[in-house]
């Protein structure tokens, strides 16, 4: 920046003024790191690019020669940025985390852990926002130049942090200013009136900034979204339904899981179900999100709650669902269960299952407890959860008008169904009472008001159901419920028989409040109370049944299916100026980024395209087999050679064998495996591991004939094509010849 005073000085606070600039760029990491201690890798950024700097101008060295102690001294102190002492192993871990760092902060939820991985990331962008600066401070002669460092690293963390629009009026602020007094001649004597017109004008230009085109807010780019497919919560069978099975006898004494926790934590719960379409109670928002360390917090506020924190072990627990005191804020666990959180419910899955003997450690916010005056006090939420209230059948809307009689409050309406379901039904688990809560089965249940027998998975649907029929917003939750004196010295065990299933009801802040609805076990039902008369009642059409659980025969789609994983399988291409991201793209037409850059870009999505390939080759035969195909359309698309996802596998290796001499070489292999594809998608019987491996060897096939028909530079080319990372889009290669 030009400042008045000596040469000396002026250089001193361009330097400090670029290296403030710098960590300017970096600060919108505190919306994604969980703390402010990404601070401290950049400032070591700062320090190497600070050296380089010094040492340049000091033995008045050439621009290559800067840049190159630049990179040394990066390479030297990057072990320091990341907590260790420099060793062989720690310049291994550096040039590791070169490469997987950034997509790990983009694949990850937010807010991040501060990992010694992670650390490469603020580290990086400052050295290189600092760099770039210093030199175009030292070597141009208009020295406005020099904000391109900074605004350098600025473009770059864009795509990595969640846009505040408080703090990008301040960086702008910051930039604008920092840009203004660079390009403002100071004379004798007259500072003042240039720096107040520098001040006014960044005051104005923050106030008509965030008006302008293209100044609105921005998603954060999520890597997620284009590496892996969501996972359909919905084809498991519904954990309501499931309740029946933890009581029987030979499986009500089976541990589940063991918590240890200094303070005695009685409810757990496993699945927030708030969704019911008339035959079961389903999870209304099928995504899961993966999720680190640090979850975020819930949108209601659990007011006057404090966090409790305990540790899991897991027992002989069949379902995927992590049991939960609450809303989870903190989970550390075996970083291969890749746990996923439903933002609407604070449900935790673990989609590969629990084994036995996995610990867990979590910090969660427990659901309030409240006595029935306090729920009384409460104002239901306005809020009401969709249901079509058509089905309900009569008999269910003339019991929820005896018990809701005398009370207006939808909140009084709930509680007062409770204690008529608590004080006045029996429970009865036994072979003779039949499972199920559809429509039909509910007005079963609910036909004599005086001998209510059955069940968790009963009274909690049929009360979540009555309840929105009173007007209060509802939700039947499956959990455990332990008493307090299960704890020995702050430990406890769950077994399956403590299985239940509760209701929660919304108050206006938006808060969700556990409420009993089942009688306790000690009220079984006397021999003539056991079971009830079925009777012929008028019940509309119930809806078609849930789906079925993965695995079975009837889970295969048609083959135009969105779901289907071939036509899946080859997306349409985009532009390659549209995959770029609008950062790189304003960074890329300010500067050219160094060398050392494109190549850690180049070794990254090298890197990821070599582990997708062996997450591809693992796993079940049918998923290998879809794997290939995938392989096969990445390179084919990396080659230019556009594909159609409409078109079946075969028809896509008919049109590639008829326009690619290639493709026409490995004909044989190619239609071997778009016929293994078709068979593993569609046949009844699954295939085997020779069949896959079978398919990955045509894989392999296929992609050397493509290769050895490419010269050298093309397969370099091929190599470090990122658009089989990003996603599908549009092509402007060249196009089919029908």
């Amino acid at each position: 920046m030009r400042t008045p005073g000596p040469p000396g000085l002026r250089r001193a606070a361009t330097t400090v003024s670029i290296g403030a600039l710098s960590m300017v760029a970096i600060s919108g990491l505190h919306t994604t790191m969980a703390d402010d201690r990404f601070v401290i890798p950049g400032m070591v950024g700062l320090i190497a690019a600070f050296i380089a700097s010094e040492l340049s101008h000091r033995h008045h060295w050439y621009l290559g020669e800067y840049l190159s102690c630049a990179t040394a001294s990066f390479l030297i102190l990057g072990p320091v940025a990341m907590a260790e002492l420099p060793h062989p192993n720690a310049y291994l871990d550096l040039v590791r985390s070169l490469v997987t760092g950034w997509s790990t902060l983009l694949s990850s939820s937010t807010p991040t852990d501060l990992t010694a991985e992670l650390r490469v990331v603020p580290y990086a962008v400052v050295w290189l926002s600092a760099t770039i600066g210093l030199a175009f401070a030292q070597w141009s002669t208009n020295r406005i130049l020099s904000i391109i460092g900074p605004a350098t690293g600025l473009g770059i963390m864009i795509s990595l942090t969640i846009e505040d629009a408080r703090l990008a009026r301040l960086q702008g602020a910051v930039m604008a200013g920092a840009a203004l007094l660079s390009a403002t001649r100071f004379r004798s004597g007259r500072a003042v009136g240039p720096i107040m017109l520098v001040l006014a004008a960044t005051l104005v230009a923050t106030r008509i900034g965030p008006h302008l085109p293209l100044a609105s807010l921005n998603d954060r780019f999520d890597l997620r979204r284009h590496q892996e497919r969501p996972w359909q919560a919905l084809d498991l069978p519904s954990p309501l339904v499931t309740l029946k099975a933890s009581l029987k006898e030979g499986r009500s004494d089976t541990v589940v899981f063991t918590v240890s926790a200094d303070v005695p934590i009685t409810r757990w719960s496993i699945a927030a179900l708030d969704a019911y379409d008339g035959v079961v109670w389903t999870i209304n928002q099928p995504r899961f999100e993966p999720v680190d360390t640090y979850l975020p917090a819930p949108d209601a506020p659990l007011t006057e709650v404090v966090p409790v924190a305990y540790e899991l072990t897991i027992g002989d627990l069949d379902v995927p669902w992590v049991p939960v005191a609450g809303w989870p804020l903190e989970v550390r666990s075996d970083p291969r269960l890749e746990i996923r959180l439903n933002r609407t419910t604070g449900t935790l899955a673990a989609p590969h299952g629990l084994a036995t003997g996995t610990t867990m450690s979590l910090v969660t916010l427990p659901r309030p407890e409240l006595s029935e005056l306090e729920l009384r006090r409460l104002s239901p939420s306005t809020d009401r959860t969709a249901i079509d209230l058509d089905l309900v059948p009569p008999r269910l809307r003339d019991l929820a008008g005896n018990v809701f009689e005398g009370e207006s409050d939808p909140m009084a309406r709930a509680l007062a169904l409770a204690d008529t379901f608590v004080n006045g039904g029996f429970y009865d688990h036994s072979d003779a009472a039949r499972p199920g809560h559809s429509l039909a089965r509910l007005d079963e249940f609910l036909a004599d008001p005086d001998r209510l027998v059955g069940y968790g998975e009963q009274y909690a649907a049929a009360a979540a159901v009555l309840a929105r029929l009173g007007g209060a917003p509802s939700r039947v939750v499956v959990g455990y419920v332990i008493p307090p004196d299960r704890y020995q010295q702050g430990k406890a065990i769950v077994r399956a028989g403590d299985i239940e299933a509760w209701i929660e009801l919304q108050a206006t802040d938006g808060t969700w409040v556990p409420v009993t609805v089942t009688p306790d076990r000690s009220r079984e039902p006397q021999p003539e109370q056991r079971g009830h008369t079925i009777r012929q009642v008028a019940i509309p059409n119930s809806p078609p049944p849930p789906p079925p659980p993965p695995g079975t025969a009837s889970s295969a789609r048609s083959g135009d299916s969105e779901d289907d994983a071939p036509e899946q399988a080859i997306p349409r291409d985009r532009s390659t100026l549209a995959l770029l991201p609008r950062p790189v793209l304003l960074a890329g037409s300010a500067v050219v980024v160094p060398m050392v850059v494109l190549a850690a870009l180049a070794a990254t999505v090298m890197a990821l395209k070599r582990r997708r390939s062996r997450a591809r080759r693992s796993g079940a035969p049918d998923r290998r087999i879809i794997g290939a195909w995938l392989e096969l359309s990445d390179r084919y698309r990396e080659a230019g050679w556009p594909t159609d996802h409409s078109a079946t596998p075969s028809e896509t290796v008919k049109a590639l064998v008829r326009c690619e001499p290639a493709a026409a070489a490995a004909a044989d292999a190619l239609e071997a495996l778009a016929e293994s594809v078709d068979r593993a998608a569609f046949h009844p019987q699954a295939p085997d591991e020779l069949s896959a491996d079978q398919a990955w060897r045509n894989c392999d096939s296929a992609i050397d004939q493509l290769h050895s028909a490419r010269t050298q530079w093309a397969r370099f080319r091929m190599y470090t094509d990122p658009r089989p990372l990003i996603g599908p889009g549009h092509d402007r290669g060249r196009h089919h010849s029908r």
